[in-house]
């Protein structure tokens, strides 16, 4: 994965990044942007250990905003509808119930392919009709995570998670104490 600083992004790719996908303080002194694959085992562990202790230490306290990024990898079979799905049930308010969900449960969807019936048990009936509708004929489900995946290559993103803080590829080691260390550094804490 490279290292070192990357190219920010552009103002109109990142105004394009769905309001359910960004959370903590628009005014934080720190903006980190995670690329992630619902069908990537690491992204399944990062969002299980370390982004509730990031989002409580960071988001949560003002220090960072964070925008999460669809970057689904070819070799991943289920992850773009995996994503279609997430994003579907964020415009129906269930983004983080959705995503949550699908990390929990990543080992059994990505072996039957069911995502929706892993969508359907945390997403109301009313709204779950809405996510249907949407995944079937929305197009700009594909064009928001086509956007985030060229913002992926314009950094030189090639693997999942990747963390951006400020310009600064954080890592490769994505463990919270790692994550931690390095953000304070960045901050100029500890």
């Amino acid at each position: 994965m490279p290292t070192g600083k990357t190219p920010a992004a552009p103002a109109a790719v990142r105004a394009e990044v769905a309001s359910y996908k960004r959370s903590g303080s628009l005014t934080a002194p720190v903006t980190c942007e995670l690329f992630s694959d619902y069908e990537c085992p690491h992204c399944a562990v990062f969002h299980q250990e370390t982004l509730p202790r990031f989002t409580a230490r960071y988001v949560d306290a003002g220090k960072v905003r964070l925008i999460q990024r669809d970057f689904p990898l070819p070799h991943h079979r289920y992850a773009r509808l995996a994503a279609r799905y997430a994003n579907a049930a964020g415009s129906s308010g269930y983004y983080q119930a959705v995503a949550d969900k699908l990390y929990r449960t990543q080992q059994v969807w990505s072996g039957d392919g069911d995502i929706e019936g892993q969508v359907a048990s945390v997403v109301p009936a009313p709204a779950m009709e809405r996510v249907r509708t949407q995944v079937r004929s929305d197009p700009t489900l594909d064009q928001a995570i086509r956007s985030d995946e060229a913002e992926a290559r314009e950094r030189h993103i090639d693997r999942t998670p990747a963390l951006i803080c400020n310009g600064h590829m954080i890592g490769p080691d994505l463990s919270f104490p790692q994550v931690e260390m390095q953000l304070d550094a960045m901050m100029g804490q500890r």
